[in-house]
């Protein structure tokens, strides 16, 4: 990972808003459960923050926005948020 680490970006979404999308994929699975969408995106913070990787909370961006914020930030334009 060292070797990309300069071109790594982690992307986080609200917990509410990615079982509402799992829960047309699957509907009633654990998968699609809020509890399992909000500790998957724990455990996600958690390897962004100790492995020091930069990322965008992308819950009310347009993909156009999303790739805007990841070009600046991937240039030191930003800072890391959530």
């Amino acid at each position: 990972m060292a070797s990309y680490r300069d071109k790594l970006c982690g992307l986080l979404v609200d917990s509410r808003q990615l079982a509402k999308i799992r829960e047309e994929r699957q509907p009633g699975s654990g998968y699609a459960s809020l509890a399992q969408c909000q500790k998957e995106l724990r455990a996600a913070l958690d390897i962004y923050r100790s492995a020091n990787i930069p990322y965008l909370d992308t819950s009310n961006m347009s993909v156009e926005e999303i790739a805007t914020r990841v070009m600046r930030l991937m240039q030191g334009g930003y800072k890391t948020s959530a």
